[in-house]
C-alpha cells in the first residue's frame, strides 16, 4: 500500500505552474484550430460576421442609442427602504395595453411616447469617508461593507439614475420622477413628522435664547448690585460685590449657532425628496457604435465557427442519428 505524504511548497508551486501553462496551451490550440476552422470556411463565416457588423450598427444608430441620466438628493425625514421600494415600482411598471393604471405613463403623469423610451431605473447609496456629513462618492458597486465603521453610508443622501433613448427630455423625465416619490403618502407622512421635529427644535432655541437673554437683562441692569461691579476679562465670571455668577453669553451663542444649524435643515426640508442639482446625461451612450460593433463581430464570428463545425462535421452527426 502505497503511503500518503505531504507535498511542499516546491511541488506544489509545480503543480500550479503545469496546470496554468496546460490551460494556455490549450486556449492556444483552441484558438488556432478555430481559426483555420474559419480560414477554411470561410463562405460560412463571413456573411454571419458581416450580420454580425450589421446588427452592431442597426443597435448603435443615434435613433436607438440608450443614455445614463443621473442626479444626487436629499432625504428629509425619509429612508432608503422606502425610497427604493418605491423607485422599484417604476421598475415593475407594466405595459399600458396591458393596465394603464400601473403603467409608467400614468405614475410619472407623462405621455407613453415619452415613457417608451425609459429603461432601468436604479437607486445608490452615497459614501461619507471622512463622517463629515459630506456626500463623497457613489457606491455604484453596492459593495460597501457593513462592518465598516469609518466610511458610512449617507441615510440623508441617495442617487438616482435611469436610461433613456431621448437625452434632451431628461429634465422632463426628472422632474415627474421627483414628484411620484414627493406625492407618496408614505413619505409625506414621515416628512411632515420630520418636518415638525425641526420647527420644534428652531422654536425652542428661540424661546431658549429669549430666557437666558431677560435672564442676564434682569441681572445685570434690573437688580441693585452690592457693592462695586468688577468684570474680569480672563474669566467667564462677573463679581458683583460679594456675589459671583457665570456669565451666560457662552450659553447664548451656542444656541445661536444650534439655532442657525436648524434654520439651514428647516430651510432645505422643502419637500420629502429634494434633487441637489439637474439630471445630468452621461456623453457616452450605454450601447455606443464602438462597442456594439465589437459585440457584434464577436457574436458573428462564433455564430459562424459553430455553424462552420457543425458542416464540417455533418456527416458525423448523420452517422450517430442514423444509428439504433
Amino acid at each position: 500500500m502505497e503511503e500518503k505524504r505531504e507535498l511542499n511548497l516546491w511541488e506544489l508551486c509545480l503543480i500550479c505552474f503545469r496546470a496554468i501553462r496546460q490551460f494556455f496551451a490549450g486556449a492556444y490550440y483552441f484558438s488556432l484550430s478555430t481559426f483555420r476552422l474559419s480560414l477554411r470556411f470561410w463562405y460560412i463565416v463571413v456573411p454571419f460576421v458581416l450580420l454580425g457588423i450589421g446588427g452592431g450598427l442597426y443597435f448603435s444608430r443615434s435613433g436607438n442609442r440608450i443614455y445614463h441620466v443621473g442626479t444626487m438628493v436629499r432625504l428629509n425625514g425619509v429612508n432608503h427602504t422606502d425610497i427604493n421600494r418605491i423607485y422599484e415600482s417604476l421598475c415593475l411598471a407594466t405595459p399600458e395595453f396591458i393596465n394603464q393604471q400601473q403603467s409608467l405613463s400614468t405614475l410619472l403623469a407623462l405621455p407613453a411616447e415619452q415613457t417608451s423610451k425609459l429603461r432601468k431605473f436604479q437607486t445608490w447609496g452615497v459614501i461619507d469617508y471622512q463622517r463629515d456629513s459630506i456626500p463623497d462618492i457613489i457606491d455604484k458597486r453596492n459593495k460597501h461593507d457593513l462592518a465598516d465603521t469609518v466610511t458610512i453610508i449617507m441615510p440623508d443622501y441617495l442617487y438616482l439614475t435611469f436610461q433613456t433613448k431621448a437625452p434632451q427630455e431628461a429634465q422632463v423625465v426628472g422632474q415627474a420622477i421627483i414628484n411620484y416619490l414627493n406625492n407618496n403618502a408614505t413619505l409625506q407622512e414621515e416628512y411632515t413628522a420630520y418636518k415638525n421635529v425641526i420647527q420644534r427644535k428652531a422654536d425652542f432655541c428661540c424661546t431658549q435664547i429669549d430666557k437666558l437673554d431677560s435672564l442676564t437683562t434682569a441681572f445685570y441692569f434690573e437688580q441693585a448690585g452690592v457693592g462695586q461691579v468688577q468684570y474680569n476679562r480672563w474669566s467667564s465670571a462677573l463679581v458683583v460685590g460679594d456675589r459671583s455668577i457665570e456669565l451666560l453669553h457662552p450659553d447664548i451663542l451656542h444656541l445661536i449657532k444650534t439655532n442657525e444649524f436648524v434654520q439651514k435643515q428647516l430651510v432645505m426640508a422643502s419637500a420629502p425628496v429634494v434633487p441637489l442639482g439637474d439630471f445630468l446625461v452621461e456623453p457616452h451612450a450605454v450601447n455606443s457604435r464602438l462597442k456594439c460593433l465589437g459585440l457584434g463581430l464577436l457574436v458573428g464570428y462564433i455564430l459562424g465557427c459553430i455553424l462552420a463545425f457543425a458542416w464540417k462535421r455533418r456527416k458525423q452527426f448523420a452517422q450517430w442519428l442514423a444509428e439504433e
